[in-house]
């Protein structure tokens, strides 16, 4: 069982969920995955929105908070995790046409399959997504509807078009919906339901060996696989790029702890406690999980142009289910806490989101 003193530095860690749903006006075709879609029309409003007389909200969100002093300084700030996370929902996500029938149920396409040809969506049609605020960034969060405020009236898609935003909600952890605003109204409600860990400490119950099922429901990469020939290969090399559990549960951990160092606690320099190293043999137990079944593919979405340059980056990974046997009631409050925020690359995209399911 997880220790209570191991608890502690990651405890801390909160984010809030808002739920957007907005209606296109005309007919658009969105030619590229749905996420970079979004990510990048939000940060195009972003940089419009003023916080205050000096400072834009894309100049926040860019801010890197830790300073000079810090442990970790070196190590994150040429590339650390954004405080926000864009997701689309489940249903638009979960059955994959190109998987077994069996596992995955009835045949149907998805967004993430029409995203190889491009999106096509219709006048009038509903589009949702959500937004995910972490910890300190969440006190900028009507900076940011307004920006989607702003994004919705710019339009996106080829052609063009204006979006008309139906609303936004706060979701909480258990699915209660508190509306925030409707269309452009500039009156914005408070937040009320930060979702943290202990919400989901009723997982840590069942301390019976158990089957999970792991649904990687956007491409996912944990960790980039070592290309030389090394006889003294890591157990995540030895893995051949496949997502274990291990390399989920240490994946999990690490941005955690990354997420708490830069969006909770910035000014705290003593962080033995908010080390991997720290967590080291708790994460080495994920090794014994047996890998029951796989149907996994690896897949590639197109992702849009980097600015100045017709160059698209592709956005690859790993996507499927997995089924594991063991006893995992130690890790499973943290890995549903981290549903939401994902793992691994590119989560701003929408990238790294899994769904776990207990056989009880």
């Amino acid at each position: 069982m997880l220790q209570t003193s191991l608890l502690s530095p990651i405890n801390n860690l909160f984010y809030h969920h808002l739920e957007i749903r907005m209606v296109a006006t005309s007919s658009t075709q969105w030619e590229a995955w749905s996420g970079a879609i979004l990510r990048n029309n939000l940060l195009k409003a972003a940089n419009q929105v003023i916080v205050n007389d000096k400072v834009n909200l894309l100049e926040l969100i860019d801010h890197f908070p830790l300073t000079e002093i810090h442990p970790m300084y070196k190590e994150l700030k040429e590339g650390f995790p954004k405080g926000y996370v864009i997701a689309l929902p489940e249903e638009y996500l979960v059955a994959h046409s190109e998987l077994s029938p069996k596992i995955f149920g009835q045949k149907k396409r998805t967004i993430l399959e029409n995203t190889q040809e491009g999106l096509y969506l219709k006048e009038g049609e509903i589009f949702k997504f959500s937004l995910f605020l972490i910890g300190n960034m969440s006190s900028y969060y009507q900076h940011f509807i307004h920006a989607i405020q702003l994004m919705c009236q710019q339009g996106m898609g080829h052609p063009q078009v204006p979006f008309s935003l139906i609303d936004i909600c706060e979701k909480s952890y258990d699915g209660k919906l508190h509306l925030l605003t409707t269309g452009n109204n500039d009156q914005i409600k408070s937040l009320i339901y930060p979702i943290i860990f202990s919400d989901y400490q009723s997982f840590s119950e069942n301390k019976h060996k158990t089957r999970i099922e792991i649904t990687f429901l956007t491409p996912v990469v944990l960790f980039k696989q070592t290309m030389r020939k090394n006889p003294t290969l890591s157990y995540q090399d030895k893995s051949n790029g496949f997502p274990s559990f291990y390399q989920l549960v240490r994946s999990a951990v690490a941005r955690i702890l990354k997420l708490t160092m830069l969006y909770i606690s910035p000014e705290k320099t003593d962080i033995d406690e908010l080390s991997l190293a720290y967590f080291e043999d708790w994460i080495n137990y994920a090794t014994h999980a047996s890998l029951v079944l796989v149907d996994m593919y690896k897949t590639t979405l197109k992702n849009t142009s980097k600015k100045e340059s017709a160059n698209k980056m592709p956005l690859s990974g790993y996507i499927g289910k997995q089924i594991y046997e063991g006893y995992f009631n130690q890790f499973l409050p943290m890995l549903k806490f981290m549903e939401a925020l994902g793992v691994g690359n590119e989560t701003v995209y929408g990238l790294g989101r899994y769904l776990i399911k207990t056989d009880n």
